[in-house]
């Protein structure tokens, strides 16, 4: 079957060769690293931020340079080995390896870690959870309805907004042309109707929902436009779930991220970014 997408890769110094002379837009193979350091493009976390006020926006998309690097949780770690184990075998084996049973304060185990010390160490139950949570959804009716036909794995859609004029991009874990796009969650609630609620109002997996569809409108207008988020739980039995927004929902929170557009573009225009104590005294009832 014909590819309805031409995909090439990119790099983050072709991507800023790009932007030096227009915006960029197409849907490109980039990896993560390059990615995430293309600070042009307006991006679902920052829109997020927005949504809490301008300021957090600014301290997400804008951050201080003097600040030093913070220490990432495990499970980011434990998350990027599982979207990669999921859609990038390539680059899981690049990035992460699982632990032997080797103990690694032995001679031996001294130099097989030097040996694989740009690399991040999974240990057995972590690699065990990996292994079971993608047999789960390799097995689900859906991820073989999404696979079944045309369909692209990791794949960066970058944009101009037609609301606001900015640069945007995100990065799609699936997208097919039947099925629209695919979103994989962990989460270590089980993924009862009350979970995902709350993991919807808490992440505003709405508001990325949006964004998304918004890439989707601009770099392949011919795939289907349908969004739905694959949760499968970090501990057994490992169930897997999918879960679509309502049409209600999905039309407000659209108002809501075209109004959030418009206001970080304003704010970057006019580099005014008012935080949440900038709107006066906050009267709480308990």
């Amino acid at each position: 079957m014909e590819s309805h997408v031409k995909i090439e890769s990119k790099t983050l110094e072709e991507l800023e060769q790009i932007h030096e002379y227009g915006p960029v837009e197409g849907v490109f193979k980039v990896n993560d690293d390059d990615y995430h350091a293309f600070k042009a493009g307006v991006n679902s976390t920052s829109i997020k931020a927005a949504a809490i006020s301008l300021a957090h926006y600014n301290a997400v998309a804008h951050p201080d340079e003097s600040m030093p690097l913070t220490w990432r949780p495990d499970y980011f770690a434990f998350g990027s080995a599982f979207h990669a184990y999921m859609l990038d075998k390539d680059e899981f084996n690049k990035s992460f390896i699982a632990k032997p049973k080797l103990d690694l304060r032995t001679k031996e185990g001294r130099a097989w870690k030097l040996e694989n010390k740009d690399k991040h160490i999974l240990d057995e139950l972590d690699m065990y959870k990996i292994e079971q949570m993608a047999k789960n959804i390799y097995e689900s009716d859906y991820w073989q309805d999404y696979t079944a036909g045309e369909h692209y794995t990791e794949v960066a859609m970058f944009w101009v907004c037609p609301t606001s004029n900015m640069q945007c991009k995100s990065k799609v874990d699936l997208l097919s042309l039947e099925h629209g796009i695919l979103d994989l969650k962990t989460t270590a609630k089980p993924i009862t109707s009350k979970d995902i609620f709350y993991g919807y109002k808490n992440f505003r997996y709405d508001l990325q929902e949006a964004h998304y569809v918004a890439g989707v409108r601009a770099c392949v207008p011919y795939m289907s436009e349908a969004f739905a988020l694959g949760w499968c739980e970090k501990s057994p039995p490992f169930t897997t779930r999918l879960t679509v927004l309502d049409e209600s929902t999905r039309r407000n929170t659209e108002a809501e991220y075209k109004a959030l557009m418009l206001a970080i573009d304003y704010a970057n225009r006019n580099n005014q970014y008012p935080g949440l104590g900038n709107d006066g005294i906050l009267e709480v009832r308990l």
